[in-house]
């Protein structure tokens, strides 16, 4: 490929106008992977774990119950798809020129990203050394009691802030390639040593999906670049399994030998479990808008007395089973359970409408928008995450995310100033 041909390339996956995709009939596949997400985001990231996972597996073992998991995938498939694809018509999913100036206006950009990085892998680490998030705290269902864990929960989130920021100072041209890797690595390691001390491997696996997607679909990423990464975690799960239930009885914690790796990617006996309900369910205890508000707004530390939040808990007591354990059927089994059929329609295309939003108003996203984005589908978009749960997670991080959006727009107001 000439230089002229790679220039080409990268202007294209920083966003170009929409394409006339029934004329391009020889584009490279990775551009082809990177227009689907744009022009269909909400829907990809809702379906692909269904589509390319859970029901294969269903169908592979014949889970006598995988209709309803074909049905959950159908709901959120067609709320998503039916606004997306609307907006695609009436607009371009992306705009090239406005997205790369949106987030060319940030010179210092790179710092911020530097200080969150270190803030945030340094706070997740101390976090987990004093018991927040680790095996124990989830098995016993108790908080941790120190002081340090409360302190530091607002910063949990801050790894998804640093690398909506870090794309963004990619788009604008304010970071190499080069440093996008490294700064993303640094955020991995982060995530695999407080792996190493929780003995839960579940957010380090979460936060590759996340880079992934937020990384295609900015163009920062190429399709063979998670193609390969995805091949090379498929082939070494089974020894990551070894390893994380090692570090699970080194802690004292009972381990089931009879249960494998394989056993573990059974998602879809986790969502179809949801099929015995009648539903949607009034469970006694669950998460209201109040909790909501109260949970995503006030800290922990100006709240103390209030209790732990796990609508996991609450589930799989409401199954028979006891608050010390936890059980969810993925995100949208979720809102299917606790919303019906109709629910997860509007779960679907409120996800999508909010996307077209971020994405498609006034020009190409900038820091800002996202960071929002990103947020949203780590936390409620998050396959495996817990709703409504992870809605009070989503809205705590972007609180948390307020005085390094303040920062940031004031060192690009500085410099704007300074260049009159």
């Amino acid at each position: 490929m000439s230089s002229k041909d790679h220039d080409d390339s990268i202007l294209y996956l920083r966003c170009v106008p929409r394409p006339d995709l029934g004329s391009n009939h020889s584009m490279p596949p990775q551009q082809w992977a990177t227009r689907i997400l744009q022009r269909f985001p909400t829907t990809s990231v809702l379906v692909a774990p269904y589509a390319f996972l859970i029901l294969p597996m269903a169908a592979y073992y014949r889970n006598p119950r995988s209709e309803v998991v074909f049905l959950i995938s159908l709901l959120a498939f067609l709320g998503a798809f039916s606004v997306e694809l609307l907006f695609s018509i009436l607009r371009s999913p992306l705009n090239g020129r406005c997205c790369a100036t949106s987030n060319s206006r940030y010179p210092q950009i790179m710092k911020v990203v530097k200080i969150v990085a270190i803030v945030s892998v340094t706070a997740d680490i101390i976090s987990a050394t004093f018991g927040g998030g680790t095996i124990a705290t989830q098995v016993t269902g108790r908080l941790p009691t120190s002081p340090v864990v409360s302190l530091l929960t607002p910063l949990a989130g801050w790894k998804y802030v640093c690398f909506a920021l870090l794309v963004s100072a990619w788009l604008g041209k304010r970071a190499s390639s080069r440093q996008f890797y490294l700064w993303t690595a640094l955020l991995l390691s982060g995530q695999i040593a407080v792996a190493s001390i929780t003995a839960i491997t579940q957010p380090v696996l979460n936060f590759i999906g996340l880079v992934a997607v937020v990384g295609l679909l900015f163009g920062a990423l190429q399709t063979r670049v998670v193609v390969v990464a995805a091949v090379a975690i498929a082939v070494a799960w089974p020894t990551i399994y070894a390893l994380r239930n090692e570090v699970r009885e080194n802690s004292g914690v009972s381990v089931d030998d009879d249960f494998s790796a394989v056993d573990r990617l059974r998602f879809d006996e986790q969502v179809s479990q949801v099929s015995v309900f009648a539903v949607p369910v009034e469970m006694p205890g669950s998460v209201g808008v109040d909790d909501i508000l109260r949970y995503g707004l006030v800290p922990r530390v100006l709240d103390s007395a209030r209790p732990a939040l796990s609508s996991g808990n609450l589930i799989n007591q409401y199954l028979g089973g006891t608050r010390t354990s936890s059980y969810n059927f993925l995100a949208l089994g979720n809102v299917y359970f606790f919303h019906g059929s109709t629910g997860l329609l509007i779960f679907g295309a409120a996800s999508s409408f909010l996307f077209v939003l971020l994405l498609r108003s006034r020009g190409g996203p900038g820091p800002y928008r996202i960071v929002v984005i990103t947020v949203v589908i780590a936390m409620p978009l998050g396959w495996t995450s817990t709703y409504p749960d992870s809605l009070v997670g989503a809205i705590q991080t972007l609180v948390a995310s307020a005085p390094v959006l303040l920062v940031l727009r004031r060192l690009g107001s500085s410099e704007s100033s300074a260049g009159k």
